[in-house]
């Protein structure tokens, strides 16, 4: 099964995140989407925990979204130890990234073993070429990537920046979503 890996902070999951996935899934290019929250303490991110169950919101009306918690395991950042771990109960992993990661992703530890074993597909986002970017840096894995057509203005920081200012909608998240910030009393300064 061709399952989509969503890795991100997810600081609070936005309607752009649910889109994206939805396109995913619509156009076939997987069959399932498994959020995968990040859990690094030097980014000013609300707990993991809040962030999981945000994401369950989503998961709860799509069953093909999963959320997993396997980044409680791993102190640091996201890398290829969890890819390995994550592709022991998933298979034919596709690797969901914005291309500002993509900017960067040949600075990770072991990006060649990623290259070889993962497909990914590539969000655009910003004024980054990510066909030169390909082309430059990894041009000897030009079939292992998939760039989607999609854009969006959305995104985490925004909706945090409006949640002082009651200035959120449900075109930015999901009702759920802002139900639970509130109810939790996230993101106030």
């Amino acid at each position: 099964m061709k399952t989509g890996i969503f890795v991100g902070s997810f600081n609070p999951p936005t309607k752009a995140h649910l889109e994206i996935s939805n396109l995913l899934y619509n156009e076939k290019l997987v069959e399932k989407i498994v959020f995968v929250p990040v859990n690094n303490d030097k980014k000013d991110l609300v707990s993991i925990e809040h962030r999981i169950n945000m994401l369950n919101e989503y998961c709860n009306d799509f069953n093909y979204l999963e959320v997993s918690n396997i980044m409680k395991t791993y102190p640091n950042n996201f890398n290829y130890l969890v890819l390995e771990d994550l592709s022991i109960k998933y298979n034919d992993l596709y690797i969901i990234m914005g291309s500002d990661l993509l900017n960067n992703f040949h600075s990770f530890d072991n990006y060649l073993n990623m290259l070889e074993k993962y497909h990914f597909v590539i969000i655009p986002r910003g004024s980054i070429d990510i066909n030169s970017l390909i082309n430059n840096y990894y041009g000897d894995y030009k079939d292992k990537f998939i760039i989607i057509n999609y854009h969006s203005d959305i995104s985490s920081s925004l909706v945090r920046l409006n949640i002082n200012n009651e200035r959120v909608t449900s075109e930015m998240t999901d009702n759920h979503i802002l139900d639970y910030i509130k109810a939790n009393n996230l993101y106030k300064n």
